[in-house]
């Protein structure tokens, strides 16, 4: 091989040698997805009740959701979808009920649902391992 082979050929296999290191070590970059709540609402009217939709938009890896004071008289189906909530605030509301799709809600520590109008929770609540706070007054 001749000194002027060597010296062109070293540079590129350098480089490929650079190249294949960072794609071994480069981290695979966190995709946000956001997801769009549309949840039920009672508008107040003099001496009359209507529902409404509202849309609250949410990032997917969100571990905190406050919808307090909202007039929601129905919970999202979407809400399962927030696979990282921790924290699910709903004081204050118009709920009657909680549905059983909010167990597929794994890392969920804290559930205010205080002032609402909530009877009872589903039997299912007790597989909620990680609940370690739950706010109910005034129900």
């Amino acid at each position: 091989m001749r000194l002027i082979d060597y010296i062109v050929v070293t540079p590129l296999f350098f480089y490929f040698l650079v190249w294949i290191y960072y794609i071994i070590t480069k981290k695979p970059e966190k995709k946000r997805a956001q997801i769009i709540l549309s949840y039920e609402v009672g508008l107040d009217w003099p001496d009359v009740t209507k529902t409404g939709i509202k849309k609250y938009t949410v990032e997917s890896n969100s571990v905190l959701l406050n919808l307090s004071k909202q007039k929601i008289i129905k919970l999202p189906s979407d809400i399962v979808y927030l696979r990282n909530l921790e924290e699910l605030n709903l004081y204050e509301n118009r709920i009657t009920e909680l549905p059983v799709k909010i167990l597929n809600l794994p890392f969920l520590k804290t559930l205010v649902i205080s002032e609402n109008l909530i009877s009872e929770l589903p039997y299912q609540f007790r597989d909620l391992k990680n609940l370690s706070k739950l706010l109910l007054n005034k129900n």
